[in-house]
């Protein structure tokens, strides 16, 4: 079940799982897909990464926890589908371009493109747009201070799914390039995973 206001998030991981670790969201992501794939749940650990940014913790203090995390699965024009467990883009980030983002975590690398997002709200955070190269510059500096304000050549929204349709654009899930397409449809997978921090 995704999390809900005013309700607690995560509980005391009893070490009675088996846990299988990861350096990689790319390989976490579609570790997750391939146990959904089966019927089964994984429970993971994962080291420093843009998911784990959200916990505010560079590593377990004291007794782990355990939360269920949602994943992403795109799908590049109507065949191949590739999870992800941060975020997935087409075009190329804070370059002159169009560009589509679809957030599952708040960050990417160093910026926070995602403010409304959760790991586990059961919805995606979407923002496509093309920025000036002076807009741009002004964007990343804001994203690095995680301040977003309105911008009229930005559009945010938040869904549980979308399709993009585009001229060919390369794809990136969790920083890795996954190849080319010209309609990229995107949906979430509620509670796809444990995560232990």
């Amino acid at each position: 079940m995704v999390i809900s206001k005013g309700k607690d998030w995560g509980s005391r991981f009893l070490n009675n799982q088996s846990v299988l670790s990861f350096s990689s969201e790319a390989d976490l992501a579609q570790a997750a897909k391939q146990y959904l794939d089966r019927g089964e749940k994984l429970c993971a650990r994962i080291s420093q990464c843009d998911l784990t940014k959200v916990f505010g913790v560079e590593k377990s203090i004291g007794d782990s926890m355990i939360y269920s995390v949602d994943l992403g699965v795109a799908t590049l024009d109507g065949g191949s589908e590739v999870a992800f467990v941060s975020h997935c883009f087409a075009g190329k980030p804070f370059m002159n371009c169009d560009f589509y983002f679809a957030m599952n975590s708040s960050f990417y690398r160093n910026y926070t493109l995602g403010p409304k997002s959760h790991i586990n709200d059961g919805l995606l955070d979407f923002t496509t747009g093309k920025l000036s190269l002076s807009q741009l510059y002004l964007a990343r500096k804001k994203a690095e201070l995680g301040v977003h304000v309105p911008h009229p050549d930005l559009k945010y929204f938040r869904k549980s799914s979308t399709e993009f349709n585009f001229k060919q654009k390369t794809v990136y899930c969790d920083h890795v390039n996954v190849g080319k397409c010209k309609k990229l449809t995107v949906r979430i997978i509620e509670d796809a995973f444990f995560l232990i921090i």
